[in-house]
């Protein structure tokens, strides 16, 4: 009997500890604005760009951008409510699929959560100074989010505004280019990225549709090239 009551006493503890337990999981009782705004914090400071408060789809959002040797990954800990307050899930998605992380990301998003958790112990003593959301303050000026959505940003502190879906054109039409010039070998990842893309295109959209059938359509014409090469290769081989 003391045992049940010991577990019933600390129910909301115990179930906050087994959700920590999932790396990516992390449970609050703080008001929503002072939580999301902690996760900012902390996406901040793990240098994620361009963080953004999404108070309506309840998100804190960011990213890091593509280049050639590297995936752009959008960042975000989505929000959702529970009993005992809130339960936050940091997840990270590769804007162009396919890449080998072996436990990379499943670590990184630990080390998110863990980052998180941190900056919700100190929130209550900076909600105080940053701004509200943008529906009750006086935004100073708006800009244009990298990943261009609207973005409000307030004197000092966290973002609030729209999170978008992350721009994926850049780096496939570089590809395709590639592709099509001077190394065919980038031509199948233009090809593969670009219809990756434009299939997760027919339900959110990053503003870059066109940059982005422009480089599949180079792709393909850089692996009918390759293919044309390795024919020709192999024909002057046999003779």
């Amino acid at each position: 009997m003391a045992f049940v009551l010991f577990v019933l006493n600390n129910l909301k503890q115990i179930i906050i500890m087994i959700q920590r337990i999932a790396p990516s999981q992390i449970e609050t009782d703080l008001p929503l604005r002072n939580a999301m705004e902690a996760c900012w914090h902390a996406f901040q400071r793990y240098g994620i760009q361009g963080s953004v408060i999404d108070m309506a789809a309840g998100k804190v959002q960011g990213f890091k951008g593509a280049s050639l040797s590297s995936y752009g990954q959008t960042f975000t800990a989505q929000f959702e409510v529970t009993p005992y307050g809130h339960r936050i899930t940091v997840k990270i998605e590769d804007w162009m699929q396919g890449n080998i992380d072996f436990g990379k990301k499943k670590r990184e998003i630990a080390k998110i959560a863990d980052s998180i958790a941190g900056e919700l112990q100190v929130a209550p003593t900076i909600a105080n100074d940053t701004p509200r959301p943008v529906e009750l303050a006086k935004p100073i000026s708006p800009i244009a989010a990298p990943t261009g959505g609207p973005l409000i940003m307030g004197s000092s502190g966290p973002a609030y505004g729209t999170a978008s879906p992350p721009k994926r054109g850049t780096g496939i039409l570089i590809y395709g280019l590639l592709g099509v010039s001077c190394c065919q070998i980038a031509a199948p990842f233009a090809l593969v990225y670009g219809l990756q893309a434009l299939k997760k295109y027919k339900t959110e959209d990053g503003g870059d549709r066109g940059m982005v059938l422009t480089g599949t359509i180079l792709g393909g014409i850089g692996v009918l090239i390759l293919i044309a090469r390795i024919a020709i290769i192999a024909s002057s081989a046999i003779r």
